[in-house]
C-alpha cells in the first residue's frame, strides 16, 4: 500500500512539475555520457566509504591499493555520518585510458 501511494505521489510530482522530470532525465543522460571507467571508480569509492562508515575495515582494506595498505592499517579509523564525492579528475585529462585519478 505504501509503495503504491509513494509511486503515485512520485508520478504526480513528475506530472505536475515538468522541470523535475527534465532534471531526472538530464541526470540519466549525464550518467550515460560518463565513461565506464569513471562510473566504475565512483562506484568503488562509494563502496569503500560505505564500508568505512559501517566500521567494516577488513572489507574496506580489500579496496585499497596494495601499495597503500600499510598506511591504511596505521591510520586512525574515526566514525563519520556521511560523505560525498565532489568530483573525480583523471590524468591525463580527457584520456580514454587515464593513468591516475
Amino acid at each position: 500500500m505504501f509503495l503504491r501511494s509513494f509511486s503515485f505521489g512520485l508520478m504526480g510530482f513528475f506530472l505536475l512539475n515538468p522541470s523535475a522530470f527534465s532534471v531526472a532525465t538530464a541526470s540519466a543522460a549525464k550518467q550515460e555520457a560518463t565513461p565506464a571507467y569513471a562510473q566504475a571508480l565512483r562506484s568503488r569509492v562509494e563502496q569503500y566509504y560505505s564500508l568505512m562508515q559501517l566500521a567494516r575495515f577488513e572489507e574496506a582494506e580489500a579496496l585499497v591499493a596494495p601499495a597503500s595498505r600499510d598506511n591504511f592499517r596505521r591510520m586512525p579509523k574515526n566514525p563519520f555520518l556521511d560523505c560525498e564525492i565532489g568530483g573525480i579528475r583523471f590524468e591525463p585529462k580527457d584520456s580514454t585510458a587515464p593513468e591516475k585519478a
